[in-house]
């Protein structure tokens, strides 16, 4: 009889086992929601063990959902949420801790509704991303600092300093984000559909690369953005003393409006391209190079300042001192509108000026070049004073209409020819100096005004000295001078060698190719001097290094070789009667070596100068996988191999670097969570239980 009892007591003592096992085994399910209700009564000691019960239990792929209510609090609460975990935050949390919500795990932090308020502080902060679909997150000195942030919706405000600090990306598209200092700073970010985006006192967008804008509000006093590259295609920006600041190069385009109330609407260190909306500001746009294909662009001191070139095509230009301003080349092709509208010149150009369509419009000067070469095949140029003027340049009619009180004026060695379209207005060679001013002038062109050679007595003989006509073959135009000595110019005098638009692509501290536009078939000499040097004469540059023969048009790829650092190249070209063009200018930037880092499955690619921190950042893992770590190229040295985001050093080579993830069993067990916190016990509890129950029970 004993022997049966033993028996049926290691029966269910062997049942007590089974069962303690299979409440301590795992069962493979899909991903867990955990839901924590918060309220007043609760300590934060209280709410800090139910998160951190939870978050133990979460594996990647689980949402954690905090409700309810609770003010007041004083402390950090603290959270370690595990990579691929996401804490959905929609209850009412707020109090004077220096930080609200401090996450020092991989995990991402939601807030979907609710408030997260930090009176004394920063309301979030997260080694993870955070996203804001709804709610409030407000803080003092910060609302939320994370790796990347995504705001579609709710509010994010920041009473005394920025908003949001991502060390990744961010984007807005929808909700509002606020702050004084700053709305936001990140490395990437991306304004879109309804987002509205403010800084009260100082720029509101801050970022280390790119901003774009596709739709939404962007409005600060600094400044609206500082950026490397700008893309803006809908929305608003709006600033101050200036709308966007831009290292790097800006586009405007669609239905876009840019903005500057007291100051520059667009300041870039490189390029600026406008094909449509509208740029306003004291001075609209200061670049290197400027493109208009569309839109509007409009400044009251000026409409564009170009350290480089300037091309319009179409849209309107308008400024009420002067419409473009630039040191290079200007060109005005199609349907464009080009316009001073108060007092000044309508295109102040250092470079040459191509009119080939469009209409020009000043209310003293049209147009007015140095010593560059105005040319003008197509179009209307129109001014109250001054149509067309030079000074040491050359200005050639062969198409279009150009009327003014004065049709062409040109001072010092200035030369013009005209030789079709219409001029309408006076013709002046206006020469202070005693030197001689070369004019031409075709039978098919119609020059309607009178001739005027002022201060030295100019005078001109021809078939027909009323027009200065050189019809009938004549080759050649003799000015008599006011000492009555006479100078024949050749008519080949009016179109001299030509260099313009000249490049450079440094390869190597000793090696470059450069390239330019000619204007006559030749070969190409350069000598090679530091930069700043004072410019050589041409027959300086023609007793340098060859650069190749060239033909008209553009010519590139002519090798040069140079020393370490900037340098200034001079080229000059000889044409087959050995006449020589006046030197050009090339400057070629010291080089910089980049080298280039390419991330699998993350982000954070590029080419960056060694010395650069560079941040890598893994994608979002596959299902059923959490991040491992990195695998990088030898003899780099990640900050944290087994971090999410991490940063390295860039060394003096290409570095290649990998995010490799492993399983991740999501779990559940059959009795509920809460037994699982315990499992090992209730397996204790069946032992013991079965030993008692063997051993004390007496046998029936």
């Amino acid at each position: 009889m004993k022997a049966t009892s033993k028996r049926i007591c290691s029966i269910l003592l062997a049942l007590c086992m089974a069962m303690g096992l299979l409440v301590a085994t795992p069962i493979m399910t899909s991903a867990a929601n955990f839901n924590l209700v918060i309220n007043e009564f609760d300590t934060l000691a209280a709410i800090q063990y139910d998160l951190d019960y939870y978050l133990g239990r979460a594996r990647a792929g689980d949402t954690v959902t905090v409700t309810g209510n609770k003010t007041g609090v004083t402390g950090s609460l603290s959270l370690n949420i595990p990579a691929g975990v996401t804490v959905n935050w929609s209850a009412v949390y707020g109090g004077s801790a220096s930080v609200m919500l401090n996450n020092s795990g991989a995990g991402d932090v939601t807030v979907s509704g609710g408030k997260v308020e930090a009176t004394n502080g920063k309301a979030i902060v997260t080694s993870g991303d955070a996203t804001v679909s709804g709610g409030e997150v407000t803080g003092t000195t910060g609302a939320i600092q994370a790796v990347d942030v995504v705001v579609s919706g709710g509010k994010v405000e920041a009473s005394n300093g920025k908003a949001i600090v991502a060390s990744g990306d961010a984007t807005v598209s929808g909700g509002e984000v606020t702050g004084t200092t700053g709305a936001i700073q990140g490395v990437k970010v991306r304004i879109s559909n309804t987002g509205a985006v403010e800084a009260t006192d100082g720029i509101a967008i801050d970022a280390s690369d790119s901003v774009t804008v596709s739709g939404g509000t962007v409005t600060g006093t600094t400044a609206a953005i500082r950026a490397v590259d700008v893309t803006i295609s809908g929305g608003a920006v709006a600033g101050v003393a200036a709308a966007v600041v831009a290292s790097g190069n800006v586009a405007v385009s669609g239905g876009a409006v840019v903005e500057a109330t007291d100051g520059t609407a667009i300041l870039a260190s490189g390029n600026a391209m406008v094909s449509g909306g509208e740029v306003t500001g004291a001075t609209a746009i200061i670049a290197v190079d400027v493109t208009i294909s569309g839109g509007t662009v409009a400044g009251v001191t000026a409409a564009v300042v170009a350290s480089g070139n300037v091309a319009v095509s179409a849209g309107n230009v308008t400024g009420d001192a002067a419409a473009i301003a630039a040191r290079g080349n200007v060109t005005i092709s199609g349907s464009a509108v080009v316009e001073a509208t108060e007092a000044g010149t309508a295109i102040l150009a250092g470079g040459d000026v191509t009119i080939s369509g469009g209409r020009v419009t000043g209310p003293e000067f049209a147009i007015a070049d140095d010593s560059g070469k105005i040319t003008v095949s197509g179009g209307t140029i129109t001014a109250a004073e001054v149509a067309l003027a030079t000074a040491d340049g050359r200005i050639v009619v062969t198409g279009g209409a150009v009327s003014g009180a004065t049709a062409v004026l040109i001072n010092n060695y200035g030369v013009a020819a005209i030789l079709a379209g219409t001029c309408t207005g006076d013709f002046v060679a206006d020469n202070d100096q005693g030197l001689i001013a070369e004019v031409a002038y075709a039978a098919d062109a119609a020059l309607l005004g009178a001739l005027h050679g002022t201060s030295t007595g100019l005078t001109v003989t021809g078939a027909d000295e009323a027009k200065w006509n050189c019809s009938g073959g004549k080759t050649r135009i003799a000015f008599t001078l006011g000492d009555d000595s006479a100078a024949e110019i050749e008519w080949g005098t009016l179109f001299a060698l030509l260099l313009s638009n000249g490049s450079v692509n440094r390869t190597s501290d000793t090696q470059a190719t450069i390239g330019f536009n000619t204007n006559v078939d030749g070969t190409a000499y350069c000598i090679v001097l530091s930069e700043g040097a004072a410019a050589p004469s041409k027959e300086t540059v023609r007793a340098g290094e060859s650069a190749g023969a060239v033909t008209t048009g553009a010519a590139s790829d002519l090798g040069v070789t140079l020393t370490a650092g900037a340098r200034s190249i001079f080229v000059v070209v000889e044409d087959a009667a050995g006449n020589l063009s006046n030197p050009l200018k090339i400057t070629a930037a010291a080089f910089v070596q980049k080298f280039n880092v390419t991330v699998t499955d993350g982000r954070g690619s590029g080419s960056f100068t060694p010395g650069t921190t560079v941040r890598v950042t893994a994608a979002a893992a596959p299902a059923g996988k959490v991040f491992d770590k990195w695998v990088v190229t030898d003899g780099v040295d990640l900050d944290d191999v087994n971090a999410v985001s991490t940063t390295f050093v860039m060394p003096g080579k290409d570095v290649a670097v990998a995010a490799s993830y492993k399983d991740a069993p999501v779990v559940k067990y059959i009795f509920g969570t809460k037994y699982v916190q315990n499992r090992c016990n209730w397996l204790k509890f069946f032992l013991l239980f079965g030993w008692i129950w063997m051993w004390f029970v007496p046998p029936v």
